[in-house]
């Protein structure tokens, strides 16, 4: 359950809306570290690979 004091940014991509709270950010930032976006737009780098991946990932 999220908390209602979370923040929460919106991301639009091929007209699909996804919410990514707190937690998530943190784990884009340690996947952008993991794979040397960390020098350069951490955030939005680690959100576009993210997402990237997230459409490979089957669906549930």
């Amino acid at each position: 359950m999220m908390s209602p004091t979370s923040t929460k940014l919106s991301v639009t991509r091929k007209q699909t809306r996804i919410y990514i709270d707190e937690k998530l950010i943190e784990r884009m930032k340690a996947y952008a570290h993991e794979h040397g976006l960390y020098k350069h737009r951490v955030l939005e780098a680690a959100i576009s690979r993210y997402l990237d991946e997230a459409e490979k990932r089957p669906q549930e």
